[in-house]
């Protein structure tokens, strides 16, 4: 089973990370993830204490609706931080490109050095002469390409007749050497 999420669905963002790690995923937590793991665990302390019907059970269902809380806090801070990473939700925070902004459909633009995608002329690779090739592609809308052959041999000309019998009603057989004999 695929579980690579970039498989099927395309970035809108620019991607940092294509599939980051977990500790580079934590590590890339915001303040804003922090207080929705808070107020999750919070609100499922909340409701655990209330659900426990008896005065001795107060506790333990507590504990245990801040442990669940505290777990699915921590999933969804955590597909956040990760979607950022790749692409799927807004990322300027944690995009350091030099002189452009991210756009909002980052996959959708390409180099105008090379015309590439994903990424943009200030970090592309391409060697120069394949560039130089780009660059000229563009300038000429109308290519025109002749074939030319500076081979002297002639190119055997087949014919479906070739392949049938002569009208004679004898037909042309191949020996070893190339020659050709006719039955009589």
């Amino acid at each position: 089973m695929n579980t690579d999420i970039t498989a099927s669905a395309k970035p809108e963002y620019p991607v940092i990370d294509r599939n980051p790690p977990f500790t580079k995923t934590v590590a890339n937590f915001n303040t804003l993830d922090y207080l929705r793991l808070t107020t999750i665990a919070g609100i499922s302390v909340t409701v655990g204490y209330l659900s426990g019907i008896k005065p001795g059970i107060r506790g333990p269902s507590m504990v245990t609706g801040g442990l669940i809380g505290v777990m699915g806090g921590f999933m969804y801070a955590y597909q956040n931080s990760a979607g950022r990473l790749m692409g799927f939700f807004p990322n300027e925070g944690e995009w350091k490109g030099k002189d452009e902004k991210p756009k909002a459909n980052g996959s959708e633009t390409e180099c105008y050095r090379c015309g590439g995608k994903w990424h943009w002329a200030n970090i592309c690779r391409v060697p120069r002469h394949l560039v130089e090739l780009y660059q000229a592609s563009l300038k000429n809308k109308d290519p025109e390409a002749n074939f030319v052959s500076d081979n002297d041999f002639d190119i055997t000309h087949l014919d479906v007749a070739d392949f049938f019998e002569r009208p004679e009603g004898k037909i042309d057989y191949l020996i070893g050497d190339g020659s050709v004999v006719k039955e009589d």
